[in-house]
């Protein structure tokens, strides 16, 4: 019988975000397997609710967060919430604890690690970082070197101790955590395993001229506009700025398109009206699958601006749509596109611009390039990425050795991991810290 997992979060949002599209992808193929998940988020008020025959959803009553993103609610090892998930803890008594936070959770696992939570079993720990804490501090705390000493001794001192393996989404990712390794006596696992894609209703036979027709008129733009376009959460860390400046450099003729909502709605708005002229359109969140993919069949190219996106599945799923991808030339997104799939770009606007206008200046060799970018989203379907979970899962709780797949040829650009072989040629990786 399969293990019971149970994963820890508060980077939960109900209808959008990476964090928890990753989390119901595996839940739905956790039910296929009739493997047992358990997941446990803030939420507005206390309930569960069953994901599927073997998986549920626990909501545990939380306050919005007061650094950082204001949309995010955050739970506590101690007070009531703390509480709340001790009391689930000890009801599911989980083979592996599996927590992806780096601010408030991580001592929870030291605790169970160390056995000081009665009533509950020792179970496997596993650190998963989706994302990384220096870059987190950068943009909300800014506090420059101060910061990223607290982020540097926070790793090494606190976060890298409270677990028995740690679970990296890129090599970007993991690049902050193999410092923190560094002069511990007990080892810990380091396993890079990126995040999938649904590459259902994504079909690059979609993109027809009367989609593209059909989604200018949905922005009121004229025929024969060149459509630009950018889906995700308005959120600080996402270098929204750069899509302004990025289409200031672009011919009139160039129109950006935005789907998603978030904190910086309102400043995209003003600066999009102000400095391109009413070029930048704002078409809020997309309610569901069918959205996104008209979107995606409309669409010229895809414009991804944050170079420090610890991995990125919407532009996966713009591969996977067949939309030609404008992307940072660091950053998670790095782990699958190159160039030979995507059109790479330093986050300058007028490397950005010039990038996005190669998109439109060769038909053919664009064609290539979407060509090799659907095969790279296809290997990176949700049902191939659950299973590599899975067995990473059920390896660590065996304490089998985990032995490296071969090396990539695909995987080559540079992840900023200061140590150890060549990075973001291996699904997952064990590194004696």
């Amino acid at each position: 019988m399969p293990a019971k997992t149970l994963h820890i979060t508060n980077s939960w949002h109900e209808t959008s975000g990476g964090i928890s599209t990753c989390y119901k992808a595996l839940m739905r193929y956790a039910n296929a397997h009739a493997r047992t998940m358990r997941l446990v988020v803030p939420g507005e008020q206390a309930r569960s609710e069953a994901f599927g025959e073997h998986c549920r959803i626990y909501y545990i009553p939380a306050l919005r967060a007061k650094v950082g993103d204001p949309s995010y609610r955050l739970m506590w090892p101690w007070g009531p919430t703390g509480s709340a998930i001790r009391k689930i803890l000890r009801e599911e008594q989980p083979d592996l604890v599996e927590i992806s936070d780096k601010w408030s959770l991580p001592i929870l696992g030291g605790l169970l690690r160390a056995g000081w939570l009665d009533g509950i079993r020792r179970p496997a720990l596993v650190g998963t970082s989706h994302e990384r804490l220096h870059d987190n501090m950068a943009v909300y705390l800014k506090a420059g070197a101060l910061g990223d000493w607290m982020s540097r001794t926070m790793l090494h001192k606190y976060y890298w101790l409270m677990f028995d393996h740690h679970v990296a989404n890129s090599p970007y990712t993991a690049g902050e955590l193999l410092p923190a390794a560094v002069s511990h006596k007990v080892h810990r696992g380091l396993h890079v395993l990126p995040m999938g894609v649904d590459t259902d209703g994504l079909d690059p036979d979609s993109r027809t001229p009367g989609a593209q027709a059909a989604l200018a008129e949905r922005a009121s733009l004229p025929h024969g506009a060149k459509l630009l376009v950018y889906a995700g959460r308005l959120a600080h860390e996402k270098n929204l700025p750069l899509l302004v400046d990025m289409l200031e450099k672009l011919p009139p003729d160039y129109h950006l398109l935005i789907a998603g909502d978030g904190p910086m709605r309102e400043w995209l708005q003003t600066q999009g009206t102000r400095r391109t002229g009413g070029r930048l359109h704002l078409l809020g969140h997309l309610n569901g699958r069918a959205e996104l993919a008209k979107l995606h069949a409309g669409a010229g190219a895809f414009i991804h601006p944050n170079p420090r996106e610890p991995f990125g599945i919407a532009p996966l799923e713009a591969m996977a749509a067949g939309v030609p991808l404008v992307a940072p030339s660091t950053g998670g997104v790095r782990f699958y596109a190159g160039t030979g799939n995507a059109w790479i770009a330093d986050t300058t606007p007028e490397a950005y611009a010039q990038a996005a206008t190669a998109v439109f200046a060769d038909p053919v060799a664009t064609g290539a390039r979407c060509a090799a970018a659907r095969q790279t989203a296809l290997a990176h379907n949700w049902p191939t990425v659950a299973a590599r979970f899975f067995q990473l899962w059920d390896d660590i709780l065996s304490g089998v050795q985990i032995r490296l797949p071969e090396e990539s040829p695909d995987l080559v650009a540079a992840h900023d991991i200061p140590r150890g072989p060549r990075p973001g040629t291996a699904w997952f990786r064990l590194q004696r810290g």
